[in-house]
This record gives structure tokens, sequence and C-alpha cells, in this order.
């Protein structure tokens, strides 16, 4: 199992003011081989961090995403957008039409180890929710 871990990614602040884009830090992120990617806070501005998230699993059809959001999920510029509620819920609620998306806040997500190489029953990652 491949696991990489990446933060402050600020993917829409990076587009705006450094003229950095997505397709840029995807590449970068370097996610071929990979089986979770761990976004540890500020992926970017909420609900451009659902996007995002959906973009990679587009691209990536075995990757899945736990998310943990950071202070800018909650913040445009300097405004709250909606309420912290609403925006945990929002991304829960992704969570459940997007199988291979895990939101964490308050909760957890459980890993299972791929079956050994001898055990033919699977060969796929396994998250729980």
């Amino acid at each position: 199992m491949i696991i990489k871990y990446a933060s402050d990614l600020h993917v829409t602040l990076n587009k705006d003011y450094f003229n950095v884009s997505e397709n840029y830090i995807i590449d970068k992120l370097n996610l071929d081989n990979v089986d979770i990617l761990i976004l540890a806070g500020d992926t970017d501005e909420y609900p451009n961090n659902l996007s995002f998230c959906e973009i990679l699993l587009n691209k990536y059809p075995k990757l899945k995403i736990i998310e943990i959001g950071g202070n800018h999920l909650y913040y445009s510029g300097l405004r709250l957008c909606k309420s912290i509620q609403e925006i945990d819920e929002d991304c829960r609620k992704f969570s459940e039409i997007e199988n291979r998306y895990f939101y964490l806040n308050n909760n957890t997500a459980s890993i299972k180890p791929r079956p050994k190489a001898t055990d033919k029953t699977s060969d796929s990652t396994n998250l729980s929710k």
C-alpha cells in the first residue's frame, strides 16, 4: 500500500496569485501508483476543495482520498463562506456520494491492509467509514 501525504496546497490561492495551475499541482503530487492520498489541511477553500478532490478521483480511479479540513477550508479570503457545521456536513455528504473520499473532522477512517500475496481473495486497499 502506498500512502502519500500533502498539506497546504492552497489550490485557488496558488492559481489566483501565483499563476500555478491545478494540473501543475496534480503533476507535482505524482499519484500514478498511490493507493491513498492524505490531504492534511488547507487543500483549498470550500467548495473548491471538493472540486479538486473530484478531479483527482476522476484522474486516478484506484485512488482513495482522506481529507482533513484546515482553517482555509472555512474561509474565502477573510470571510466565512458558510458556517463551519454546514461545510463539514457538505464534505460528509460528498463522502457518502463518493466512496473513495473520506472527510475527517472529529471522526475516523479505518484502513485495512492489502491481503498478503498468498491470499488471492482481493488485492485492493480497503477503507471503511
